[in-house]
Order: C-alpha cells, then sequence, then structure tokens
C-alpha cells in the first residue's frame, strides 16, 4: 500500500494496508458521492488513490485466461523493452477485454470525471507482464509536462537559452489532465512475491527542476555500498512505497506520479492492466485505441451504454470486416516512444527473450 512518511498519513497507512491483506469478501460495487469525492481528493494531494473490491474477480480471471496466448505472441514477437522479462502488451479490443462494466464502472468513471472532467475519454487498454527473471524498474513518470515551454522567450527574442530551459525546467506542474487506472488479474501481496508496483507519493506536481534529486535518489544503489548514501538520498528513497492489490481492487493515479516495477520472484506472470483517461481535449496516438464497430454500435444499454459510448467517441472505429481480431505481438509504444513521453525519465533497453521466461499459449 502506500505508506508516507509523514507521520499524519501512519493512521490511514496501517489501514489501507490491513485492508489489503485481510481476507475478505467483495464489497458492494456502489460507493457514495461523500467516498467518490474522497478518493478524487487523494488523488490531487497524493497522486494516487486504492479503491477496493471494484472490479468482479471472475471478469477478471477470464481476461487473465484469455491474455495467455497475448503474453505469449508478445514474447516472441521482440524483446522486452520495459526491463527484463517485462512485457507490455495491447490485446485487440474485444471481449473479455472489451468490457463496459469494467471501464465504465460507475466508480471508475466518478472519480475520473472528478480530476478530468465529465467529458473524459478512454484512450488506451493495455497489460503489463513482468515474469520471474524481471528486475527493478527505472523510477519514472508516464508523462512529461504538459506545457514544457510555457516559460520560454518568444521565437526571435534575444534570450539566454539556458536560463529559458531553467525557466522551463520550474514551471508549475498544472493539475490533472491523464489517469491510468491499474487492476491486477492476480492478487499482488507480500506472501505472492510476484512484483508489486512501487510508487512515490505526492511526487506528481513536481516539476522538471524539483524530481530531478528524487531521480537521482531512486537511481542510488544504497544496498550495496550505503557509504555512499546521504540521509538525504535514504530519506527520498523511502518515499517508495509497493502498492498491494486483491484481485478486484483499483489503483487510480495521475500519470505523472514517480513509480516503478519490481521484480516478479514468483513461477507466475504478475498481469497488470492499465486503462487510459484523458481530458477530452488531449490526445496520445500511441496508445489510441481501435474499437469494433458493431461493439461499439451495441453500446445502447441504459446510462451505462451512453456513458461507454461517450468515453469511446473519439477513437477509431473499424468495420468489423477490417477489424483485426488476432494480436500479432507488435507494439507502438515500445521504450523510446515511452522515454519521449515521460520527458526522459525512463530510460529503459531492449533486451533478448529470455529462454526460462516462456509462457504456455
Amino acid at each position: 500500500m502506500f505508506c508516507r512518511a509523514a507521520a499524519r498519513r501512519s493512521c490511514c497507512c496501517i489501514a489501507l494496508l490491513l485492508a489489503a491483506l485481510l481476507p475478505r469478501t467483495v464489497l458492494a460495487q456502489q460507493f457514495s458521492e461523500a467516498e467518490l469525492d474522497a478518493f478524487a481528493e487523494e488523488v490531487r494531494r497524493d497522486g494516487f488513490t486504492l479503491i477496493p473490491s471494484v472490479l468482479p474477480p471472475a471478469k477478471l480471471r477470464a481476461m487473465r485466461a484469455a491474455f495467455r496466448p497475448v503474453l505469449a505472441k508478445r514474447m516472441l514477437s521482440s524483446p522486452s523493452d520495459r526491463g527484463p522479462a517485462r512485457y507490455y502488451a495491447t490485446p485487440p479490443f474485444v471481449p473479455p477485454f472489451w468490457d463496459p462494466d469494467v471501464f465504465a464502472h460507475p466508480a471508475i468513471v466518478g472519480v475520473v470525471a472528478r480530476l478530468v472532467g465529465a467529458d473524459a475519454v478512454l484512450c488506451q487498454f493495455a497489460v503489463d507482464t513482468p515474469l520471474n527473471g524481471s528486475a527493478l524498474q527505472d523510477v519514472h513518470r508516464d508523462a512529461a509536462p504538459l506545457f514544457p515551454e510555457q516559460h520560454r522567450h518568444p521565437a526571435g527574442a534575444a534570450a539566454d537559452a539556458a536560463a529559458a530551459d531553467a525557466a522551463t525546467a520550474a514551471a508549475d506542474e498544472p493539475p490533472a489532465a491523464q489517469l491510468a487506472v491499474n487492476f491486477p488479474l492476480v492478487d499482488v501481496l507480500p506472501a505472492t512475491g510476484n512484483g508489486p508496483t512501487e510508487v512515490a507519493a505526492a511526487t506528481h506536481r513536481l516539476t522538471l527542476a524539483q524530481a530531478k534529486p528524487y531521480l537521482e535518489a531512486f537511481a542510488a544503489d544504497c544496498f550495496t555500498t550505503p557509504a555512499d548514501c546521504s540521509a538525504e538520498t535514504m530519506r527520498l528513497q523511502q518515499l517508495l512505497q509497493p502498492v498491494y492489490m486483491r484481485l478486484g481492487d483499483v489503483l487510480l493515479r495521475d500519470v505523472r506520479g514517480l513509480h516503478r516495477g519490481t521484480p516478479n520472484h514468483s513461477a507466475e506472470p504478475r498481469e497488470m492492466v492499465v486503462m487510459g483517461y484523458s481530458r477530452a481535449w488531449l490526445r496520445r496516438p500511441e496508445v489510441a485505441l481501435r474499437v469494433k464497430q458493431s461493439l461499439y454500435d451495441g453500446l445502447r444499454g441504459g446510462s451505462s451504454g451512453a456513458v461507454a459510448r461517450a468515453l469511446l467517441r473519439f477513437e477509431e472505429r473499424v468495420p468489423d470486416a477490417a477489424f483485426e481480431h488476432e494480436y500479432d505481438g507488435r507494439e507502438s509504444y515500445d521504450a523510446a516512444v515511452l522515454g519521449a513521453a515521460s520527458g526522459g525519465s525512463y530510460r529503459g533497453v531492449s533486451v533478448s527473450v529470455s529462454a526460462d521466461s516462456t509462457v504456455e499459449a
């Protein structure tokens, strides 16, 4: 769970940790307006929130079974580029991955609307999967500053380029424009050892200049050479905390928050779905969806269908005859694209597929 060092958060962190670790039945999938307000406020303050027991586990188990052949094709098609034995894959957006009860769930959409507008759009559906043999990722954010040029001098002005760059780095970060909604297809707990995501709280509004010492501290190896690490470096490293989640839990985060994947020490893949939501005017073509026309046309049942149609209104709709139902293993959102999108904070390189990291289709 996300536990900040600040004492004011200690009681909350303990409660969240217990909520993740203790056995529990699936809660009602409805939340009050006050609860949705509170989840949204946590994202504004800390950059993330964990919403417990949102999605039906049976649906997620079906997704996991359907994803196995997708992962197998992804591994055979090209090297892992999110680190060793760690793969990003975008399955065709058809059932069971296409599920309005999931991507248009009232709790998810309710928090999304509070943060990026009632006219928000769904722009991404993918799965991140570390296998045994994976390693710690670079700490990174998933998006660069929205307005990096806002403090640059006008074209043609006699200006010091270094001063202009420094001013840009210090530019204030605006409120959220893009959110990632993550949910695992398997329990991710201390006992499972399968690679929880680590997140540093309250780093989503850091400027480039403010984020630099954090990234430097997170990159330091204080375990191997503790003498080389200052007290401040070790303090900053403690901000990174693992997110433990049960099947059905949902993590909603500002994509600018600093985070990283951790090693999966288990024998099974740890699949984590990422759904991207953004303000209606923001477009990132590298994560765009291709929507099968008949599925879109079928979204006519009451308010949930209307919500789903609105979320997908800007995505490409493909005639059924031209829709590609089979995943070919190729990905356009590779390490180079992620590196650029992250403002240079992600520095992952392609690695060869390990003979020990195989998945049966």
